[in-house]
């Protein structure tokens, strides 16, 4: 069972000034669990893994080490800020449910709004090591992550109405930005 705190100061938590994107170890695992625990706006948090919404997530991130570890194609970056303090998650791998039969890699990117200043420099790594078409899944209130991918050439795609992501009582559309690299 998870107990979250509302009087805890999870703002506190993930500002920097200073960070470093590196490959996704065992070492990010606490960090991870407070990136993905933290309260947020947005609910799409990890396709992969998969989260969405407010959750820790260890089963999930032992599973993907690994997979990893046993040579699953999944790449997947933390963008550190103090130890343990994870700002953001970037993870690429094919498509969950459509697996080989996909025609793009799904691209996981989540940070927490405090650290959206790291977004830009996460999100250009993960390019820089990707060769193919990316997609991502956003939430359509999600206008810092969706400005970054139009920045980066991705194109949205509207899922119809009928799929919601709900959080904090609203519901909001699904969006599908897409690169043809």
């Amino acid at each position: 069972m998870v107990r979250f705190f509302p009087g805890a100061d999870w703002e506190g938590q993930f500002r920097s000034e200073s960070t470093a994107i590196s490959t996704l170890e065992w070492k990010h695992f606490v960090g991870t669990q407070l990136l993905f625990g933290a309260p947020g706006p947005q609910q799409i948090r990890s396709i992969h893994l998969p989260c969405t919404g407010r959750r820790f997530v260890q089963a999930q991130f032992v599973r993907m080490k690994l997979s990893q570890a046993n040579g699953a194609n999944i790449r997947a970056w933390a963008a550190e800020g103090p130890d343990p303090c994870v700002l953001g998650f970037a993870a690429v791998r094919q498509h969950p449910m459509w697996g080989k039969l996909g025609r793009r890699n799904v691209l996981d990117l989540f940070f927490h709004p405090t650290a959206s200043q790291v977004s830009r420099h996460l999100l250009d790594t993960v390019l820089q090591d990707n060769r193919g078409p990316l997609e991502c899944y956003c939430d359509s209130g999600a206008e810092h992550k969706i400005a970054l991918l139009k920045e980066s050439h991705f194109k949205e795609y509207r899922i119809p109405s009928t799929f919601h992501c709900t959080g904090n009582g609203k519901s909001s559309d699904l969006l599908v930005m897409a690169n043809e690299n």
